[in-house]
């Protein structure tokens, strides 16, 4: 049996577990005012909070009054006995108990008590503690906990405490991928506050596998994921981190056995980000159609609310999508009064300045508009590092502007070496390899004293680390190798921050991107069409840094190739690009295809495709291209974008299916993209497909989304209907039924 001391808990999360624990034991011996002795089943109600009169606990009816004081206390029983005898208001404990006049008192502590302990309390509290059974110190919270496992797992953050539970947390191969380390899930559980969104999750995704967490930046979407993850991780459920929607993930949710998948702002942070998800609508889809018909597959998305509202987001499969999941999300901004005091606390006990921030302030700190949880972290945690001269007036500033916390510490605290730090990372993505940022940043550092004279000691990554590191960034750990190996950003509101600094003076990333020897960042960062790049830099300055051999003999790949030169295309002309890699363009067209690599091509050869010799190529061996591609599709954009081949090269659809092997293979590629079109679009209206009516409804508003679009490829008549007629709707209609009718659960 596992001996929590419940030092991880605080006081509002301490007497919820009591409850549960004496609500549990359900028989309690009372003994009413007349001296009548009987059994009784008591529910007990925590009392209103604030200030308890000696009152945390209850229960009551018309003849009993029965109440409970919790006390969580790290000191010992001489401390929590001198606690107890101590005037508050002229009042002791015992004086509070004896104006209730209760049937019954009981008392639950976190401090061992002895038996000699426990009689003198019970003396101490006569005549109203009737018996020594109740009185429940450290032991015997321990004990009802070794007897009551349900209640343990209910309370997550004391069983995620558990030793026993952590070390298998941390020996899961998925977590030792992902670089969670035993510490960082031991500060994780600590500094976590659990809130009604915890156990709203947990039903939505016991009910309907799939969890969207959306709100705005800070209010706690990954903390909440993260603490899910390990929730179902202890379950036997195996963590997978999806970065990409890719191959690899359709073959893993395939695969037999408990997965907990984890999709970390799935539209993208910002309108760098946003437009990825957009040309994937059909493999969010199908991710999402194949979790929620699977009973052993979970799925956690997060989304910030002001993406979710993006104009951007005008795809109508997604929006399809988003109203049937809406039923599926949590919004991890909802949090009522004590649970916003419970943060507050929290943080203001990590950073250990009680003595600084005064508790009459803390109503108007949790009641203003801007309450955010990572704005309170990053508040007390300057108040910690820093020498506030009036405490209370500069928290109330950051809170009617939450951005002086950033900026007054980058524009202030932060030294020239510094910010080139910081716009140097952000240039990663966020976050890098430890020692190819050193590296990189070392050669920053050698082009900033080439250009501007500046003084280098090669001591300034070392320095800016240290200085920054828990405030602006921080550095992650691999369990396994003990290495320091990963560096980020610590908060995604500083990057926005950040972003519009860099926006205001480009001069430090101008100097990053122009000394820049890795191609990677430039993939990940600006490979979009809404040109990023050019709102940061000049026209001359993108030229000077794309269009260059150097640039493109970093690429490792043919698909990396493929996403530089086609990035290239979002800044320049295909004319202008070809000038300079026409040898590598041919030399990528003539590739061969193969599972991994189509969508990247047929992307790569319609970007290019009005370059005469990128159609001569493509001419050449169209079939051949379009036969190989056509066996590989998946997805309709992918289909799509093979038929956009037919149209750009001038080859017409019935030239290429006169031969009875391509007839086949087309329209069986079709069949099995409609197949899956139809599969998604009846999973995302399920709860209206119980009866046959609904079946001819679907039919119809079927046949209209796709008969102009089958007519253009000419389509036999029949291949709708043989679509359709092949699904069991019988069953499904039985299914969907009973789901609906909520007795599934």
């Amino acid at each position: 049996m596992v001996e929590y001391d419940f030092n991880n808990l605080d006081d509002y999360e301490f007497e919820v577990l009591c409850r549960d624990l004496i609500n549990e034991e359900q028989r309690l011996f009372v003994r009413s005012n007349n001296q009548l002795k009987e059994k009784k089943i008591l529910s007990f109600k925590s009392s209103k909070r604030g200030k308890d009169q000696g009152v945390d606990l209850y229960y009551e009816d018309e003849r009993d009054n029965v109440i409970a004081q919790i006390k969580l206390s790290r000191g010992k029983f001489s401390e929590l006995f001198s606690a107890l005898k101590k005037l508050q208001n002229g009042k002791s404990e015992v004086d509070k108990v004896r104006i209730i006049n209760p049937s019954k008192y009981i008392l639950m502590t976190s401090v061992p008590l002895s038996r000699h302990n426990k009689i003198k309390l019970q003396e101490h509290f006569s005549p109203y503690i009737l018996s020594i059974n109740d009185i429940y110190g450290r032991e015997d919270l321990n004990s009802l906990l070794g007897r009551l496992e349900h209640v343990e797992r209910r309370h997550m953050k004391l069983y995620l405490s558990n030793p026993l539970v952590l070390e298998r947390l941390i020996n899961a191969a998925t977590f030792k991928r992902s670089l969670f380390s035993l510490k960082q899930v031991q500060e994780d559980i600590t500094n976590f506050v659990y809130t009604t969104n915890f156990s709203t999750s947990i039903e939505i995704l016991k009910r309907e596998n799939i969890l969207i967490i959306k709100g705005l930046p800070g209010v706690g979407k990954t903390t909440l994921a993260k603490m899910l993850s390990l929730f179902y991780v202890e379950q036997e459920y195996q963590f997978i981190e999806i970065f990409d929607l890719d191959l690899e993930l359709e073959r893993i949710i395939s695969t037999e056995g408990k997965i907990i998948l984890y999709y970390d702002d799935f539209l993208g942070s910002n309108s760098l980000t946003i437009a990825e998800a957009l040309r994937h609508d059909s493999k969010l889809s199908n991710l999402l159609r194949r979790i929620m018909t699977s009973s052993e597959k979970r799925l956690i998305l997060t989304s910030r609310t002001n993406i979710l509202s993006q104009p951007e987001l005008h795809s109508e499969k997604l929006q399809k999508i988003f109203s049937t999941i809406s039923k599926y999300e949590v919004d991890a901004s909802n949090l009522n009064y004590f649970e916003k005091k419970q943060i507050l606390l929290k943080h203001v006990e990590k950073n250990t300045i009680e003595r600084i921030v005064s508790p009459k302030i803390y109503d108007s700190i949790i009641s203003h508009t801007n309450f955010n949880p990572r704005l309170i972290e990053s508040i007390t945690e300057f108040i910690r590092q820093n020498s506030i001269v009036n405490v209370e007036q500069f928290i109330f500033n950051i809170l009617d502007n939450p951005e002086e916390v950033w900026s007054f510490a980058y524009q202030k605290q932060s030294d020239y070496s510094c910010k080139i730090y910081l716009n140097h990372l952000f240039l990663f993505g966020n976050s890098c390899e430890i020692k190819k940022f050193q590296k990189s940043f070392e050669n920053r550092m050698k082009f900033e004293a080439q250009i501007n004279n500046y003084l280098v000691t090669y001591t300034e990554f070392k320095e800016c680390t240290t200085l920054m590191d828990y405030f602006f960034i921080e550095v992650k750990t691999d369990f396994h190798s003990n290495i320091e190996n990963l560096i980020k950003f610590i908060n995604p509101s500083f990057i926005d921050f950040l972003l519009r600094e860099i926006k205001n003076n480009t001069n430090l990333i101008a100097n990053s991107v122009r000394s820049f020897d890795n191609i990677e960042i430039l993939l990940g960062r600006f490979d979009h069409e809404k040109m990023e790049l050019n709102k940061l830099l000049g026209i001359s300055d993108v030229e000077d840094l794309l269009l260059r051999k150097k640039s493109f003999s970093f690429l490792n790949n043919n698909i990396e190739k493929m996403l530089y030169l086609k990035m290239c295309a979002n800044y320049f002309s295909v004319h202008r690009i070809d000038a300079l890699f026409h040898d590598e363009i041919i030399s990528l067209i003539n590739q061969e295809t193969t599972n991994g690599t189509v969508d990247s091509y047929l992307s790569f050869a319609l970007t290019f495709s009005t370059l005469r010799s990128v159609q001569q190529a493509i001419e050449v061996n169209f079939e051949e291209k379009v036969t190989t591609m056509l066996e590989q599709v998946i997805y309709k954009e992918t289909f799509d974008d093979t038929i956009h081949l037919f149209t750009k090269f001038n080859y017409s659809i019935e030239k290429y299916t006169n031969t009875y092997d391509h007839y086949q293979l087309f329209y069986k590629t079709l069949e099995k993209v409609l197949e899956e079109e139809i599969e998604n679009n009846t999973i995302f209206r399920n709860e209206y497909i119980t009866s046959h009516y609904e079946v001819d409804e679907f039919y119809i508003d079927i046949k209209r989304e796709y008969s102009d679009y089958l007519y253009k490829l000419n389509a036999p008549d029949h291949l709708l209907d043989k679509v359709l007629d092949s699904k069991d709707w019988n069953t499904m209609i039985e299914y969907y039924k009973f789901k609906n009718s909520g007795l599934e659960n």
